[in-house]
């Protein structure tokens, strides 16, 4: 099924995905196994031409992040690393090692902390749901955008719970879809949280987003 949308929570340890099976799914990061590898730095080939990235795909998210075209240069780079930096590690270590920066495949892989779906929120959306954003507040605050036209909001039922609870729903928060949704990165004077949503109807609304233990009731959203 086709993913739209991911967003992370405040301190990276959880993020949330949404996709067109109508379900918000919610990661969590796992310990990881082994002390992570340094990432690759930006350095230059023997070429002179092309550069080592800067960045590397982690855990289960692996891919293929090397051309072709710089396989063969980026195998002799790593072996003259290995000569220019000699090591009392046994044969197969150093082949583990070097694996880590340029495995098969051509693909550049780090076997760091994994992720596992702690949660999925389904039932909740009538179309599918093609974006979702999660509050830098701290408080746990999930919005998403659908195809059936609404915003909702969905909160934890406590900050220690695993659960998600449905806490707000706008059914009609544009005239067609709604394509995305964003939150502010500041609370607003009077506590609430501001977020706005673009639609399929050329416009794009702010949202007042009241918390239940705020509203004395039932969380609400405002235009």
């Amino acid at each position: 099924s086709t993913v739209w949308g991911i967003a992370f929570n405040h301190d990276g340890s959880h993020f949330a995905s949404c996709s067109d099976d109508r379900t918000v799914r919610i990661w969590t990061r796992l310990p990881p196994r082994r002390p992570p590898a340094a990432a690759p730095q930006q350095q230059t080939l023997p070429d002179g031409k092309g550069k080592l990235p800067p960045w590397y795909l982690s855990g289960v998210f692996r891919s293929a992040v090397t051309s072709s075209s710089h396989t063969e240069q980026l195998d002799q780079y790593l072996q003259q690393q290995q000569q220019q930096q000699p090591s009392e590690q046994e044969p197969q270590e150093q082949q583990e090692q070097a694996n880590g920066v340029l495995g098969e495949e051509e693909r550049v892989e780090m076997d760091v902390s994994g992720w596992r779906c702690s949660c999925t929120l389904q039932g909740y959306h009538g179309r599918t749901i093609y974006c979702v954003d999660w509050s830098k507040q701290g408080d746990d605050c999930i919005a998403t955008a659908c195809g059936d036209n609404a915003l909702r909001v969905f909160k934890k039922a406590s900050p220690d719970a695993t659960e998600w609870t449905l806490s707000c729903m706008q059914p009609d928060a544009h005239g067609t879809d709604v394509n995305t949704v964003m939150w502010r990165p500041h609370r607003e004077e009077d506590g609430s949280l501001l977020l706005a949503t673009g639609g399929d109807d050329g416009m794009v609304h702010l949202w007042r987003y009241v918390p239940a233990a705020d509203a004395g009731t039932a969380a609400a959203a405002t235009e």
